[in-house]
């Protein structure tokens, strides 16, 4: 089976384009990682086939929307682990 062939019945089997659907299914894997893992988002570009953090951001919010940075806050408000040198210091002051 040629490319241009295989790429015609991926798309009418999947309605995506080759491409676009491991694009897809990266940026699926990349918004699990961010929400349930401790990763950074540079290792997470790394962890779904992106080298280039940049292009990670980009494909990202493209997307989903928001940027990868934007789901860590919510995740992570409630444990602040900097918050409590913060108040530690400022108690013994």
């Amino acid at each position: 089976m040629s490319p241009f062939h295989f790429a015609r019945a991926f798309k009418a089997s999947t309605g995506l384009a080759p491409h676009k659907y491991v694009t897809s299914r990266r940026m699926e894997r990349a918004n699990s990682l961010l929400l349930t893992s401790r990763l950074g988002v540079p290792e997470v570009a790394y962890a779904v086939g992106l080298t280039n953090v940049s292009h990670f951001r980009r494909v990202f919010r493209r997307h989903t929307g928001l940027l990868p940075s934007d789901l860590r806050p919510a995740r992570t408000a409630g444990s602040d682990p900097p918050g409590n040198g913060d108040r530690a210091a400022g108690s013994a002051a």
